[in-house]
């Protein structure tokens, strides 16, 4: 009827036309092995075609290469150039370490790794292990040794190195400056007096950067001892806490007097005769 042939294989996977010498059938094939139709444009069945079956393995993409920071999970997925499944196969010095969920490869029991206890064959904190892929024409793709490094956290915490006592002169500002060992970010987090202090960066002060009064404190038991309890966070959280005791101190206060008064001693007023 002279209208056009439409290949199509079942889940939309490539077609391959082998047209084998001297006028023999053409073989038809899908990489995925899928079922494959032919049709004309009409819908009409074609004859004289045969279907061959997939014989190309899979080839891996993804890494054989992975980092992995202690006390987290893995999740490395695995990639194929085609619709695969994916096995832990012998080869891999460390495939009891591994589990596979799907296409992710993952630490056994979905756990983590501490870099100060490795439990890798050679104790050197790199674990292997060898996967391999099959496609849906059950073609086995060759092995893929991967090799997951586990790297050190930071768990150290900070340590606070400005003093943890403060004096402050009545009526002046506070600027007391918050010092660590190391790079951190300042928080207030307690003390019967937080409410009366604020951060500036690392520089504590009293709130709304106001000044005291050391004839009326307004600390929580009125003593001039002002408490507040910073915390220092550094770039891997590790925390340290500091309780930190500002004592307001009296400043004299008024003037007028005679020098003795001023001075602490006087002199008797005595009568000319």
């Amino acid at each position: 009827m002279g209208m056009p042939i439409t290949i199509v294989a079942s889940g939309g996977l490539p077609v391959t036309l082998t047209n084998s010498a001297y006028g023999m059938p053409m073989t038809i094939s899908s990489s995925g092995g899928l079922p494959v139709t032919v049709v004309t444009s009409g819908g009409w069945p074609v004859t004289g075609f045969t279907t061959g079956p997939d014989v190309t393995a899979p080839v891996i993409t993804s890494t054989n290469t992975v980092s992995n920071v202690e006390n987290s999970v893995l999740a490395h997925t695995l990639a194929a150039n085609e619709a695969v499944t994916w096995a832990i196969v012998a080869g891999g010095a460390d495939n009891a370490r591994f589990e596979l969920s799907g296409s992710t490869l993952r630490w056994l029991a979905n756990g983590v790794k501490d870099f100060e206890a490795p439990n890798d064959a050679d104790t050197n904190n790199a674990y292997i292990v060898t996967v391999r892929a099959t496609d849906l024409a059950s073609n086995p793709s060759t092995t893929q040794t991967i090799t997951v490094t586990v790297t050190n956290a930071d768990e150290i915490a900070p340590g606070i190195t400005s003093s943890a006592t403060v004096s402050n002169a009545e009526n002046s500002v506070l600027a007391h400056a918050l010092t660590a060992n190391e790079s951190v970010t300042w928080s207030l987090v307690g003390g019967a007096d937080i409410a009366r202090f604020e951060l500036s960066g690392s520089t504590l002060r009293w709130v709304a950067n106001g000044t005291k009064d050391f004839e009326a404190p307004n600390d929580a038991d009125a003593n001039n001892d002002y408490i507040v309890q910073v915390r220092a966070t550094d770039t891997a959280g590790n925390q340290t806490n500091q309780t930190i005791t500002v004592t307001v101190t009296n400043v004299a206060e008024g003037g007028g007097g005679t020098a003795g008064e001023m001075f602490g001693f006087f002199f008797p007023l005595t009568k000319a005769t």
